[in-house]
């Protein structure tokens, strides 16, 4: 949907121009609709902090199971990988069309020498991994050194989710709040930095490191106990999560709007409670999802479920074809 995004620029951005635009928006079509910028501003809130929270539910079952040595040199292999890959063979292919499109030169050769005179690689859409290995390490330092730690906050979360669940998800919200606010108000929702084949996002790596980390200690019970199962208090409730989540992010857009309208002259307080509302819109929409994923997801079905088992190469690969289908339209 980038490609239609009511908001961006009239026309694309130039490939070897500063601040590299293309890099959130490759391609630019005349055609635009202002719905396709409220449902990305929609998964900006909350989908990288899903992803960051489901591969920590993962991580402690596997420490567990094969030891932190073998868990590392699986997910280096596959995480690492995956990166090495995106780097070298998908982004390549993928930013041709970009180049093309601004280029005086739009000759193959003209591109090389354009892609390499580039200050950073390119990473895409496989900017995370870095930040995923990096907290995998932790997980394995935890597991290794302060297992009994973690299963002791582990136990209190999962009796405050058993007994007290509105209090704990409220916990929840301030830890987001707490991660989240301070950096986005001093560094600003937007700014982003690249080095080499590294890029960061200066508001969220405490936000999404929370987010994984809430995920390791939830998953130490497993899959299907807990906040993770199919009968518990997400799935029962998930008509008022749809409410909740809804109100949350609707508040979230209400008070950029007016930021975008008062300009230059919106105040502290404001501009502090749009980085607050950043926060509890997302984890409104990652309880959301986790509850109509186990309300409504655990029917078998063969073609998601085949889908499901190749999720991370067709991440890694869906880039480019996306990419040269919006350059063809």
């Amino acid at each position: 949907f980038l490609a239609y995004v009511a908001s961006a620029a009239a026309s694309g951005y130039a490939f070897g121009l500063a601040p590299y635009r293309w890099l959130a928006f490759p391609i630019l079509d005349k055609s635009r609709w202002l719905g396709f910028d409220i449902f990305c501003a929609w998964q900006d809130a909350y989908l990288m902090a899903l992803w960051f929270f489901l591969s920590g539910v993962f991580t402690w079952p596997s420490l567990e199971r094969i030891g932190s040595r073998r868990f590392l040199a699986r997910r280096g292999f596959k995480l690492g990988g995956g990166l090495l890959f995106g780097l070298a063979v998908v982004m390549p292919l993928a930013l041709y069309p970009v180049y093309r499109l601004s280029a005086s030169d739009p000759s193959l050769i003209g591109y090389i020498h354009a892609y390499r005179a580039l200050p950073f690689i390119p990473n895409g859409p496989m900017w995370f991994l870095w930040m995923l290995i990096v907290l995998n390490l932790v997980a394995a330092a935890l597991h290794r050194w302060a297992r009994g730690a973690v299963e002791a906050l582990g136990s209190l979360v999962a009796a405050g989710l058993a007994r007290r669940p509105v209090v704990t998800f409220t916990a929840f919200a301030l830890v987001a709040i707490a991660a989240y606010a301070p950096l986005a108000f001093a560094f600003t929702p937007w700014l982003w930095a690249d080095r080499g084949p590294l890029a960061v996002q200066f508001c969220r790596p405490l936000l999404y490191g929370a987010y994984f980390l809430l995920g390791l200690l939830v998953g130490r019970q497993g899959l299907g106990r807990g906040m993770l199962s199919a009968d518990g208090f997400l799935a029962r409730h998930w008509r008022a999560l749809v409410g909740l989540a809804v109100a949350a992010f609707g508040s979230w857009m209400g008070l950029i709007g007016l930021s975008l309208k008062l300009g230059g002259q919106a105040p502290f307080a404001l501009e502090l409670l749009i980085d607050v509302s950043f926060a509890l819109a997302g984890l409104g929409s990652v309880l959301l999802a986790l509850a109509a994923a186990f309300r409504f997801g655990t029917a078998r079905r063969p073609l998601l479920g085949a889908l499901a088992d190749k999720a991370l190469p067709i991440y890694l690969i869906h880039y480019a074809p996306v990419v040269w289908l919006q350059y063809a339209l």
